[in-house]
């Protein structure tokens, strides 16, 4: 009979564990939908929910860190480096592509041909413009004209052309390459960590990033996410002033 009696109140133990159990995760759950709330409308908050994740004197900037891995892609070129830089062919300049597709030529192109290629690529690029890069170029000595056709004077310094993607050590690039690698990490950052993050935190986490290669700073970020915003990738949530992505971004 005493084993029977142990048997029962063993079990009485257990059931009133498992709800109080239970009844915790539910505190915990409704504790973090009041911290979502009090950031929705801008308010700080209470000293008691601090308390509650032990966390009274835990800042914005001091979150436990994500590590964030590097963006995949599906094909990597066999010319690229560890510390070469990707974006897509879409977001680069005019001067870049054109330095890829002549790297990708088998020999001179007609700057027609260019023309017709970085259209391909760039949405509502002007054919004038790329044909005015034939000169700067030309003098800058990255390329020459053969016959009127245009030809690297060294491959090997331009970016490569791959798969729709440019890639290149951060140095062939141009500061608006760079940007939009930068603004492509950022929403790379955003999808990873959804509780949304502050331009502090999104700063921090990039400068964490050794596969960022492009330059961070507080302004830097602050025209990043206005790029975004208007091209409807991010939002600020609520009144709380963190990012987020939208899911065009």
């Amino acid at each position: 009979m005493s084993t029977i009696k142990n048997v029962v109140q063993g079990l009485g133990k257990f059931e009133a564990e498992r709800k109080a159990v239970e009844s915790l995760s539910r505190f915990y759950a409704a504790a973090e939908e009041c911290v979502k709330l009090y950031e929705t409308a801008g308010l700080t908050l209470p000293d008691v929910v601090l308390r509650i994740f032990h966390d009274q004197k835990q800042s914005a900037t001091s979150r436990p860190s994500i590590k964030i891995p590097a963006i995949q892609r599906e094909r990597i070129p066999r010319e690229a480096k560890e510390d070469w830089v990707s974006i897509h062919a879409s977001a680069a300049t005019p001067t870049t592509v054109a330095l890829a597709i002549l790297r990708a030529a088998s020999g001179p192109l007609r700057p027609k041909e260019v023309v017709n290629e970085v259209g391909g690529l760039i949405p509502d690029v002007s054919g004038g413009s790329v044909y005015n890069l034939g000169f700067r170029l030309e003098k800058e000595g990255k390329i020459k004209k053969v016959d009127g056709s245009w030809v690297l004077t060294d491959p090997q310094t331009a970016p490569v052309l791959d798969n729709g993607f440019i890639w290149g050590p951060p140095e062939a690039l141009a500061k608006q390459d760079l940007a939009a690698h930068r603004r492509e990490a950022i929403l790379h950052i955003l999808r990873m960590d959804k509780s949304g993050l502050q331009t502090v935190q999104i700063v921090a986490k990039l400068q964490d990033c050794p596969w960022v290669k492009a330059p961070v700073n507080k302004d830097l970020l602050k025209a990043d996410m206005e790029v975004l915003e208007k091209g409807g990738k991010v939002r600020q949530r609520g009144n709380s002033r963190k990012w987020e992505a939208t899911q065009e971004g």
